[in-house]
């Protein structure tokens, strides 16, 4: 039986996700790094792309995590109710 999160546990979630990605950036960076002082090579396009999308990542759960706290805040906010135009012909 599966069990509904509630904003708040998703929202810690989202966190403890948050906090092994970072570690992972960390260790990835730190290896890109090693790799360099190592070796002369220059094929690390693959790693930096890695790691921008990694970073990417990270952005988009701290600005999901900024709008859940918002809309937990303010439950009874109504969204604005949509308008129809009519076009006369």
């Amino acid at each position: 039986m599966s069990q509904k999160l509630t904003v708040d546990q998703y929202i810690e979630s989202l966190k403890k996700g948050r906090k092994r990605n970072y570690i992972l950036v960390g260790v990835l960076i730190i290896s890109m790094m090693l790799q360099e002082i190592f070796t002369s090579r220059s094929t690390d396009v693959f790693m930096v792309i890695f790691t921008t999308l990694f970073i990417a990542d990270l952005v988009c759960q701290v600005h999901l995590i900024s709008v859940l706290n918002l809309l937990k805040e303010s439950p009874d906010s109504q969204p604005e109710p949509e308008t129809v135009e009519t076009v006369a012909s």
